[in-house]
């Protein structure tokens, strides 16, 4: 799962794919430093003093230090506190705006921080507070206009600008968790697929070599031939389940209802159980041929296993658009409502493909039906 810690809002995640990224940010808050000492140029030609100096110096210093402190918020947490940084660097131009300065130069970091800040309502309001605090600021101090309107102008762009690239990277980010939740369900997703044919492929297969191993051992104190024979058919039963285990670990499983229901003739047979089969398997569609055909495996290896059944009817009905599988035995019923991995394993199956799952169990024996429509397919 994802980590529930708070994201970076400005800088991109790490990740080699964002090395330019992360580069580009770096290199950015490097060259806004260098817009510092832009505060000093009126000193050129204004007349000054060392107190000027002194604290346009400190302010300059406490500013760049406010400045990279809340850089650093921004790229480490999902929070408020740029703004408060913010208003803090605003706070310290209106300070030493008297010292013959240019202090409009830190309207434009003022403004960077509080784009930096989340949420982003919050924000665009710091923005718009800090545009009114400055015209209220420039009115009192009757400031020309043309020294403080141009970098308030910048500073609401580049504001904009920190707003929309934060942004940017959420949605990036949102993305990416996104994108990992999606390959997480889908490899859960095949997981289960695969333990689902598994599980019903070694039932099957075990369960006929079981039953072919006890014959073969009944057999051989009287009947070597047939013995033998039993032996060799367990070898090869063994021999395709491990192929069909092959074909459902690599997701190529072709399962097909005639594939089965010859599969399920023998294994009811080798168990004792009388076969009934009536309907035309061969005219199902092939998307529906695979999900019914794992169905009937799953539904005669739980005769054979649980039911203690002496006969068995397997029918394929087909009507309206609907194609039914229904299984029945004579056994001694089992709890509709208590579903093993199988039982599971095929409801999950036929849901996936559209279809339905229904057991009606008595104890007069158990009928199993599987659903699907044929637009499904």
């Amino acid at each position: 799962m994802m980590d529930d810690a708070p994201a970076p809002v400005g800088l991109p995640p790490p990740g080699r794919k964002n090395r330019l990224p992360r580069l580009a940010w770096h290199l950015a808050i490097c060259l806004s430093l260098l817009f510092l000492p832009v505060y000093t140029l009126p000193w050129v030609w204004v007349p000054h003093t060392r107190q000027d100096l002194v604290i346009g110096g400190i302010g300059i210093l406490t500013i760049s230090a406010l400045f990279l402190r809340g850089v650093w918020e921004a790229m480490t947490t999902r929070s408020f506190t740029p703004c408060l940084y913010g208003c803090a660097v605003l706070l310290a131009a209106f300070v030493i705006s008297p010292f013959h300065g240019r202090w409009e130069i830190f309207i434009v970091y003022a403004c960077a921080l509080a784009g930096l800040a989340r949420p982003v309502m919050l924000a665009a309001v710091t923005i718009i507070s800090f545009l009114l605090l400055i015209i209220g600021f420039v009115w009192v101090t009757h400031e020309f206009w043309p020294n403080w309107l141009p970098t308030t102008i910048m500073g609401l762009c580049v504001g904009t600008w920190c707003i929309c690239t934060a942004m940017l990277q959420d949605k990036n980010r949102s993305l990416l968790a996104a994108q990992d939740e999606v390959r997480l369900l889908s490899r859960t997703a095949e997981r289960e697929r695969i333990a689902r044919d598994i599980h019903d492929l070694l039932g099957r297969t075990l369960t006929l070599v079981a039953l072919k191993a006890d014959l073969a051992a009944r057999l051989a104190s009287h009947d070597d031939a047939r013995a033998t024979e039993e032996v060799r058919n367990i070898a090869a039963i063994a021999r395709q389940g491990l192929t069909e285990l092959r074909a459902a670990l690599t997701g190529m499983t072709n399962a097909t209802l005639i594939h089965e229901l010859g599969h399920a003739r023998a294994a009811l047979q080798a168990a004792g159980i009388k076969c009934t089969v009536s309907g035309s398997f061969e005219s199902v569609p092939a998307p529906c041929d695979a999900v019914l055909a794992m169905a009937l495996r799953e539904a005669v290896t739980n005769i054979i296993r649980h039911s203690g059944a002496t006969a068995s009817t397997i029918r394929l009905l087909s009507g309206r658009h609907v194609i039914t599988l229904s299984v029945l035995d004579n056994g001694t019923g089992t709890s509709p409502h208590r579903f093993g991995r199988g039982l599971s394993g095929m409801q999950a199956r036929l849901q996936a493909a559209g279809g339905e799952l229904v057991i009606e169990s008595s104890r007069q024996g158990t009928c199993l039906l599987a659903r699907m429509r044929e637009e499904q397919a």
